[in-house]
């Protein structure tokens, strides 16, 4: 019972894979899958490509042939598409020639961008016969009525003319468009609105520039295609990044930008100090040596004053004396004689 159960729920799940279409093809602008187109049509890719799921695929449309791998991938509509396919593989109708000339033509989808043709490139229409014609088709060949003849002899059967060969498909080249001259190499722009910045033109997108962005034109103007319409794209080196290749429709001419001034460096003045005036000041005349000079002076002539007196003193006391010691001395020589 429960394998029973199983394998009911793995059919329920599996049911819509199998009955998903695999495989691209081509149609008109309305969808309609032809092979047959006239020159001068838009032809328009769409299916299911597992192998370009989840990468920016580029859709090439070369010249019929017998297609193996390592074969060299040339495109001849004058302009490659590029295509971020999502995981699931769908390709959504994409424009891929705007302008078809007359010839017989393979289509293919490089998943890598390597030129190369790969084993695991499936997705291509016409790999051993014709993916689509434009132009007049080829006539059919001559349908051959067999010539009635008598019932007795036998008929000897008339071989069947050769088919007629194929007309050599004639290349007719469209004139290049002329470059885009409203810009040229050194010249300001701006952004519009919003710009999607890309690696190469009609490329990738690696970024993206809002309104008022400046930069400088760097190289261009180059011509690609993006989902079947033409670009002219420049190259534009902006203030900020990223830098890359944008849509000339996204940018317009623009003033040279001002360059930021520089910082003024402030100047701090130092305020010198003021000179210190210094007052001579007067000496003041001390008078205390004055009376100093003269308490000396009184000092000495009291001290001179006194001196003398003693001296005095000394030399009466000694004149004294002497007068007793010689009045003693005659007195003793009187009393002798």
């Amino acid at each position: 019972m429960k394998n029973t159960l199983f394998i009911t729920l793995f059919f329920l799940l599996a049911l819509p894979a199998f009955g998903q279409e695999t495989g691209v093809y081509l149609t008109d602008a309305n969808g309609n899958k032809i092979s047959q187109f006239n020159v001068g049509d838009s032809v328009y890719l769409e299916g299911i490509c597992p192998s370009a799921g989840g990468t920016a695929a580029r859709i090439y449309i070369a010249f019929d042939k017998t297609w193996k791998a390592g074969d060299e991938l040339r495109d001849v509509s004058a302009g490659i598409e590029v295509l971020q396919v999502p995981s699931n593989g769908t390709v959504a109708r994409t424009k891929i020639w705007n302008y078809a000339l007359e010839g017989a033509y393979d289509t293919l989808i490089d998943t890598n961008n390597d030129l190369i043709l790969q084993d695991y490139e499936s997705c291509i229409i016409g790999k051993t016969d014709m993916g689509f014609r434009v132009g007049s088709p080829p006539p059919p060949p001559p349908v051959v009525t067999p010539t009635p003849t008598p019932v007795a002899p036998i008929p000897t059967p008339t071989p069947p003319s050769p088919p007629m060969p194929a007309p050599t498909p004639t290349i007719i080249s469209s004139p290049p468009s002329q470059p885009s001259q409203i810009f040229s190499l050194g010249a300001h722009v701006e952004v519009k609105n919003l710009a999607n910045v890309r690696q190469v033109p009609g490329g990738s997108q690696i970024g993206q520039q809002t309104k008022g962005a400046l930069g400088t034109i760097a190289g261009g103007p180059v011509q690609a295609s993006i989902a079947g319409i033409k670009y002219w794209f420049w190259n534009v080196d902006f203030i900020d990044a990223p830098d890359g290749w944008v849509a000339e429709n996204t940018i317009q001419a623009a003033s040279k930008p001002k360059p930021e001034p520089e910082p003024t460096p402030e100047v701090v003045e130092k305020s010198e100090p003021e000179p210190e005036i210094k007052v001579a000041e007067a000496p003041v005349e001390d008078k205390k040596p004055a009376e100093k000079e003269l308490a000396q002076i009184s000092e000495t002539t009291q001290g001179l004053g006194l001196n003398s007196f003693l001296g005095s003193l000394i030399i009466g006391v000694a004149i004294l004396f002497g007068l007793v010691i010689g009045s003693s001395i005659i007195a003793r020589a009187i009393r002798k004689n």
